[in-house]
């Protein structure tokens, strides 16, 4: 059998967010193979890149497949990790996996406080999407009122001038 060669990676780039997507889309679908495989690249990846950063996501990443003491040792070295960070999308996806876990555990008071962050800093750059997952989870996990973002926040301005349903001249 051939032995693989050493990876020679700069930074994860878009093989490394490829697979820390594929293991989160994988692990909430619940193919565990998949995802573990996915996790195990991953992890290959990211060893080879030695940056922060790479290792921070891959700990989010391990998180998903974990279960009890393990997962919340691995969400809260996360989102720590994550939060030293420039990068603000990645630590706002900590805090929801992590509070997404938390509610699951039937933890709804720790998963509203999670949640109602990753919630806030979504809706702050305007990621529509992850901030309505979190508004979501929020309800779920009993929050009475969750602030609903303008819809109109949830697209950049170029692209809500650019929108058919624009009016003319704006």
């Amino acid at each position: 059998m051939r032995r693989p060669t050493r990876l020679r990676v700069r930074g994860l780039g878009f093989h490394g967010w490829y697979l820390t997507e594929l293991v989160e889309a994988a692990a909430r679908c619940g193919k565990r193979d998949a995802a573990g495989a996915a996790l195990d690249r991953l992890g290959e990846v990211a060893e080879a890149a030695a940056s922060d950063w790479a290792l921070r996501v891959a700990a989010r990443s391990r998180a998903l497949l974990e279960e009890g003491e393990a997962a919340e040792e691995l969400y809260r070295e996360a989102v720590a990790r994550l939060e030293r960070t420039r990068m603000r999308v990645e630590p706002a996806r900590a805090h929801l996996a992590y509070g997404e876990w938390l509610r699951r555990t039937n933890r709804r008071h720790d998963a509203r406080d999670r949640l109602r962050g990753a919630h806030e800093m979504f809706a702050a750059f305007g990621a529509g999407g992850f901030a309505g997952r979190a508004a979501r989870e929020l309800r779920e996990a009993g929050e009475k009122a969750v602030p609903r973002s303008d819809a109109a926040s949830t697209y950049s301005p170029p692209r809500r001038r650019g929108s058919p349903s624009s009016p003319a001249g704006a």
